[in-house]
């Protein structure tokens, strides 16, 4: 089927904008309904759905990449942001119930780096369900499939799981789950996650934490400063409020970078990292990264 009128058609931002204009009409000060939008189209076409229609459309920018290197990544962060109409609101999305989840599409090695890369840039995230506990993908043989499109989406829908127990705590021992059950989520699951300082539930949790707390976070204040095949370094910041350097290694490798040139931190310390193992002092000219590892750094004389 050809969908020359279905696809992209002038009246849907027409519809759009009354949709907007009932929402606003419930809206008080301090009070405000938002709305988001799903749009499967290229970066132009997206942010067109901005402006006086929806608060924001979904970034699916991240979410259809395969290509995770430094170069490549940094290439999209721009891509989009320098699309992104003036005074607008940025999100990013790296998984949701139509694709792989970013465990398995990006590998284990790479997700908690990835993780960062999603709640330290700016604007909001989104995160699908068991991306903060690292769930993977589920294979379901075709007999216990439910997906009516045909495709095999029901790798990333398996449930939500919470503890060791049967069916992973996600309904009775009793009863049967809609889909099969990870065989490893006795290991990564929210109630042995949330026991374990290390885990990558405790890392979402800090970063989460990290957003609240710091302005650099909360704003828009974005800068590239280094991007390779292996390494992405950028910038956030939020005036006089202070300065975060991110600095991710995409690489399956160690791997040491140069960031000095385009971040000038002052007594530059970690102040996290995506392994939760490493703080104190840092040299901007020689940052020493392990394999798929992300790290925060901010100046020693910064209050935050």
């Amino acid at each position: 089927m050809v969908h020359n009128l279905t696809t992209n058609y002038e009246g849907v931002h027409g519809v759009i904008r009354g949709w907007r204009e009932v929402l606003d009409s419930y809206s008080s000060q301090g009070q405000a309904r938002v709305m988001v939008g799903e749009v499967y189209d290229p970066v132009d076409q997206v942010v067109t759905y901005y402006q006086d229609q929806f608060d924001f459309p979904f970034n699916f920018i991240l979410l259809g990449n395969y290509n995770w290197t430094g170069t490549r990544v940094s290439q999209l962060v721009s891509d989009w942001l320098d699309s992104v109409p003036e005074g607008a609101w940025s999100n990013w999305v790296l998984g949701n119930h139509d694709n792989s989840r970013i465990s398995s599409k990006a590998g284990v090695y790479l997700a908690r780096a990835l993780n960062v890369l999603l709640l330290t840039l700016p604007g909001t995230p989104t995160t699908y369900y068991g991306e903060e506990i690292l769930m993977t993908d589920v294979y379901a043989p075709p007999p216990e499939r439910h997906d009516v499109s045909g495709e095999d989406r029901d790798k990333e829908r398996t449930p939500m799981q919470w503890d060791n127990s049967t069916n992973a705590g996600f309904t009775f021992p009793t009863s049967k789950p809609w889909l099969p059950l990870a065989t490893n989520y006795s290991v990564y699951n929210v109630e042995v996650e949330t026991n374990n300082t290390l885990s990558p539930l405790s890392l979402y949790r800090q970063l989460t934490e990290l957003r609240s707390t710091h302005p650099a976070l909360q704003y828009t204040g974005y800068q590239t400063v280094f991007n390779s095949t292996d390494v992405f370094a950028y910038l956030r910041s939020a005036n006089a409020a202070g300065e975060i350097l991110v600095v991710i290694n995409f690489s399956e490798k160690e791997t040491k970078v140069d960031v000095s040139e385009g971040a000038k931190l002052e007594e530059p310390v970690v102040l996290l990292s995506s392994n939760l193992n490493r703080t104190g002092s840092i040299s901007l000219s020689d940052v020493e990264l392990l394999a798929g590892e992300a790290l925060l750094i901010k100046s020693s004389t910064d209050c935050f």
